[in-house]
């Protein structure tokens, strides 16, 4: 059987049904022979995260979604988590999807968050990484929304931090940041504030401001495009 055609039967299973012992047998033995190298196997699961992403969007959103064009970016050690942004997607709608409790500063959060480092709105949807870990980033604790921003490190939006609490709940019924809070620096509102979000018996996505710093103040690095 030539690697190809066993990347073939690998989807085809992915999408009927789970693969058989003897199925991941052969799909084993030919990734040791080196017929599926590294390359081929990168490709499988990336298909595989999309198809898992285009699933997640119908269930909470019933949203149609169609990732098969939607570029992974390489893997970074410890960034293991993939985020998809679906087009058309607004922060409004992602917090109506919410089965648990949660609130919001803003009344109308689209229109009060005015900037985003990334945005699928009006373009196509997008993938980023970042590290799977229920907390924030221990890495970017003590650093204001500004001292990141002049050292050029890319941050998870207000969307990408609702949209991640979303799928860590669908995943493990848990929610992010129980003892610390996420800096959204990937997002700015209209009158300079920044978006931070934490679970506090409640989901909470609030305001802060752009010099404010501390040890459980934390922001969530992106691996991008």
């Amino acid at each position: 059987m030539s690697a190809s055609h066993a990347t073939d039967c690998a989807e085809r299973a992915q999408r009927i049904v789970p693969p058989t012992p003897g199925q991941m047998k052969e799909f084993w033995a030919q990734v040791q022979s080196g017929r599926i190298d590294s390359l081929r196997m990168q490709a499988i699961l990336r298909w595989d995260i999309r198809k898992e992403w285009e699933d997640f969007y119908f269930r909470i959103f019933n949203m149609k979604a169609d990732f098969s064009e939607v570029l992974i970016p390489e893997h970074k050690p410890g960034f293991d988590r993939v985020l998809i942004n679906a087009h058309g997607l607004m922060i409004s709608r992602t917090l109506d999807a919410c089965a648990f409790p949660h609130w919001c500063y803003w009344d109308d959060p689209d229109s009060a968050i005015t900037v985003d480092e990334r945005s699928a709105v009006s373009g196509p949807p997008y993938a980023i990484r970042v590290r799977d870990r229920q907390e924030a980033d221990e890495e970017l604790k003590n650093l204001s929304a500004e001292q990141i921003f002049q050292r050029g490190i890319k941050i998870e939006t207000a969307l990408e931090r609702v949209l991640h609490e979303l799928k860590y709940f669908d995943e493990t019924n848990e929610h992010l940041d129980i003892n610390n809070i996420t800096l959204c620096a990937g997002s700015c509102s209209s009158v300079g504030g920044v978006p931070i979000a934490d679970w506090s018996g409640e989901f909470v996505l609030r305001c802060f401001g752009p010099r404010g710093s501390g040890p459980f103040l934390r922001a969530r690095e992106v691996v991008s495009l």
